[in-house]
């Protein structure tokens, strides 16, 4: 390290695409449930930050429980309060719409993790998390349109189709 010291937006900021980066490995690995923290992890009394990652399917379905696994690992792993906020019914966009307007209503994100499966659904609250300044980071989903129609966000990690 150069021995700067890593201001707090560069720190989501990097967190937050390993963040993604971790939850996309996860998806190709086996379901298992999430490790403690170990020996080497950052973890202190009460989290540093509060990450959401807010996504259309219930951890019910392995593909979300190994994504739940890797978020859950990562945020352990830096004192980091993760919340998962899944759909109860796989699938449930009007769901996952609601679960993002609560957490920008909450007004307690550091960052979030999101996956952009509803363009239309997801755009406003994407777009008002941008207004209060947290960092988003799409997985999963990426946003189809023009760069300039875009949510804003950070990074996008996932599948390239």
């Amino acid at each position: 390290m150069s021995g700067k010291k890593l201001n707090r937006r560069h720190f989501l900021s990097a967190s937050m695409v390993a963040a993604g980066a971790s939850m996309t490995a996860a998806c190709v690995m086996p379901v298992t449930p999430a490790a403690a923290p170990s020996e080497g992890s950052m973890m202190s009394e009460s989290p540093d930050y509060k990450f959401y990652f807010n996504t259309h399917g219930s951890v019910e379905i392995s593909f979300w429980s190994a994504a739940n696994n890797g978020f859950q690992d990562f945020c352990s792993h830096y004192n980091i309060d993760g919340q998962y906020l899944g759909t109860v019914r796989d699938g449930d966009f009007a769901e996952e719409r609601e679960n993002m307007e609560r957490i920008v209503a909450a007004g307690d994100a550091d960052a979030v993790v999101a996956v952009l499966s509803d363009v239309d659904a997801l755009d406003e609250p994407i777009r008002q998390l941008a207004d209060q300044g947290v960092p988003v980071v799409l997985v999963n989903s990426k946003d189809p349109r023009p760069a300039e129609e875009q949510v804003p966000h950070l990074r996008y990690a996932g599948e390239d189709t």
